[in-house]
This record gives structure tokens, sequence and C-alpha cells, in this order.
């Protein structure tokens, strides 16, 4: 037949990186999770300070018509005023869909809100992500073999 090129340490690192990335899809997302209604967390609101606050690192959430939990892919923040008796409202949870980013009027368990609605899809909202490591040794790995790859081949001659 002939001879045929090989780039081992090439396809180990795409095989590596693929599942690294399926891995991370599957995961559910970290969020930090409270509710302040007038005051009564002041840790939730502004400013932030997650030494004082719950993080749920597997967070679950729930779908309308559907039972059961899935994993999170959102993390979401509520800041708002009712219009109804000026019952001020801070929340911070995670959540299956987005809710996207609102400045304005947002309703909450059928109650009217002033303020905004911010919606992120890393751990934490605005802390650094648990798979930055593996990211970062992605990298360096695919660097490797790609140097490794015009550098060196490793050479199989097919039985004939």
């Amino acid at each position: 037949m002939g001879v045929v090129s090989l780039h081992l340490p090439v396809i180990g690192v795409i095989a590596w990186a693929y599942l690294v990335t399926v891995v991370d899809k599957a995961s559910s997302i970290g969020c930090f999770v409270c509710d302040s209604i007038n005051k009564t967390d002041p840790f939730c609101e502004d400013p932030f300070h997650p030494f004082n606050s719950t993080y749920v690192d597997v967070c679950m959430d729930g779908r309308a018509g559907i039972v059961g939990t899935f994993p999170a892919r959102y993390c979401i923040k509520m800041k708002g005023e009712s219009l109804e008796d000026q019952t001020f409202l801070y929340i911070r949870r995670c959540t299956v869909d987005s809710l996207g980013d609102q400045n304005g009027i947002f309703v909450w368990e059928r109650i009217s809100y002033k303020g905004h609605v911010l919606t992120c899809d890393f751990d934490g909202c605005n802390v650094a992500t648990k798979h930055l490591a593996d990211k970062i040794i992605l990298m360096w790995a695919l660097l490797f073999a790609f140097g490794f790859m015009f550098t060196r081949n490793l050479v199989l001659v097919a039985p004939r």
C-alpha cells in the first residue's frame, strides 16, 4: 500500500479539546444565589461582596411546565423598585434560559419593577471561570503539538 504519516500528538490534543468542550457544555454554571427585599439581606445588594454570600457551584433550575430541575446555563441579577408599593428588590440566582439584559420596566412574579436585569453565562458572573486553567493548558498543548508536528512525524508502514 504505502507509507502513512500520522501526527499523534495533534490527534490526541484535538480529542482532548473535544472532550473538554463537551464536558464544559454538559455541566451547569455556578452562581451566587440570594434575595433581598427592602434590605433584608444587605450582602446581596450592591456593592456586592462574594465573601458574605452563598455560591452554588452546580446550579439547577426548573422550567415552566416541566417536572424536575436542569443544569442552569445563566446567572442573573435583578435590581428594581416595585411600581405598586415601592418595594426594593435584589435577586441573584441561576436560570436555564437567558433573560437577556434589560433596563426599564420588568415583571417578576406578576409584579412590575423599574430597574434592570443582567444575564451572564460564566461562573459567578464577575469571577474567573473554573475552567480557565483547562483553557490555558489547552492553549499550551496545542502550541506544543503544532511545534512537534512540524519537527517530527511518526511514520508507519502499512502492510502490503
